[in-house]
């Protein structure tokens, strides 16, 4: 963020930020506080933070990006259920098969 700081103080943008530990969430408040920026919500499986301007945003348009952000945050975490629930799928395959080598038998039922 420090990087972006005079982009942020000119353009004011509603800012998503990923930190899945205190340390990380109270650098970026701490930050973002300084410029008048206030945290909105969290979201997603790690925590997104969403922070927004404390002056020059309409309350219509923060609500309508973030019902936007809202509604693309589900589909993203639908979609990740399903490849993590295919992963799990994948994996209870190859766990039957080596617990069946390890038994003396195939994954079929026939000893090896």
């Amino acid at each position: 963020m420090h990087g972006a700081q005079r982009t942020i103080e000119r353009a004011r943008p509603i800012i998503c930020i990923e930190a899945s530990t205190t340390v990380a969430y109270e650098g970026a408040l701490s930050f973002l506080s300084a410029r008048s920026f206030l945290p909105l919500e969290t979201h997603n499986f790690t925590p997104t933070h969403t922070f927004v301007p404390a002056r020059g945003w309409s309350a219509v348009r923060i609500i309508r990006l973030l019902a936007a952000q809202s509604s693309r945050n589900y589909v993203y975490s639908a979609e990740r259920l399903d490849q993590l629930m295919a992963r799990m799928d994948r994996l209870q395959i190859r766990v039957t098969a080596l617990e069946g080598q390890l038994k003396g038998v195939e994954p079929s039922g026939r000893e090896i």
